[in-house]
């Protein structure tokens, strides 16, 4: 899927990715600031997914000195490159199996995103527990 640009007229970026996703509805939103994303647990209005809540990514970017706010959705099933997703996100979605078609290829992608996502969340909490040890040794002047 491209991209979708539409005047700003003083709206964020999160309200470009609210229009871009009618009629589905966003269940939660965490803002990457660092990506320049979104990530998102929307909740499916129509087809087979209806009632049901996927894993997004809502890229973003602005335009000509901020009037255009463009926006990219990319789904869970699509592998997105972008993995910080938060745990509250990840908790939201429905499981993977209810979700998808059974064998499908689509569980597939959907799973090793969802995993990926939880492996950097495992990552980013190692990281802050070994920081948190420094601090305190430096503390206590244990380091040379």
């Amino acid at each position: 899927m491209g991209w979708l640009y539409m005047p700003a007229q003083g709206s964020s970026p999160l309200d470009a990715v609210r229009a871009y996703l009618a009629p589905d509805e966003l269940v939660d939103a965490s803002h990457d600031r660092y990506e320049r994303a979104y990530y998102l647990a929307v909740r499916f209005a129509r087809g087979d997914f209806r009632g049901r809540v996927g894993g997004v990514v809502a890229l973003y970017e602005t335009r000509k000195g901020g009037a255009e706010i463009g926006v990219k959705l990319i789904e869970e099933w699509q592998g997105p490159y972008y993995r910080r997703c938060p745990a509250r996100i990840l908790d939201a979605l429905t499981p993977v199996g209810r979700l998808y078609p059974r064998g499908s290829g689509l569980a597939a992608w959907a799973k090793v995103w969802r995993d990926e996502c939880r492996g950097q969340l495992r990552l980013q909490r190692q990281s802050e527990t070994w920081r948190a040890t420094l601090r305190m040794k430096e503390r206590l002047g244990l380091t040379s």
